[in-house]
C-alpha cells in the first residue's frame, strides 16, 4: 500500500484507542470499537465487518502468551 491510499480512506469515528478500520460486506470501511479487556477477536459472517469481540466463559487447555508472559491458561 502507498502512502496515499490512507487519504483516500474517508475518515471516521476512529476517535478511541485501539479503534480498528475494517469492511463491510459491500466494500466499504467502518470502524470496530476496541473489546474488553480479555476478550478475543473472532470471525463471525453474520457481522457486517465479518469480525466480533467475544468473552471466553470457560475453556480449557488454551494459553495465551502476551509479550512472552502467560496472560490466560
Amino acid at each position: 500500500m502507498t502512502k496515499s491510499f490512507w487519504h483516500e480512506i474517508p475518515d471516521f469515528e476512529r476517535n478511541a484507542k485501539g479503534d480498528l478500520l475494517t469492511s463491510t460486506a459491500d466494500g466499504n470501511p467502518s470502524t470496530l470499537t476496541l473489546g474488553t479487556n480479555g476478550d478475543f477477536l473472532i470471525p463471525n459472517s453474520a457481522n457486517d465487518n465479518g469480525l466480533e469481540w467475544v468473552s471466553l466463559v470457560g475453556y480449557e487447555g488454551l494459553s495465551v502468551l502476551h509479550n512472552d508472559e502467560l496472560v490466560y491458561i
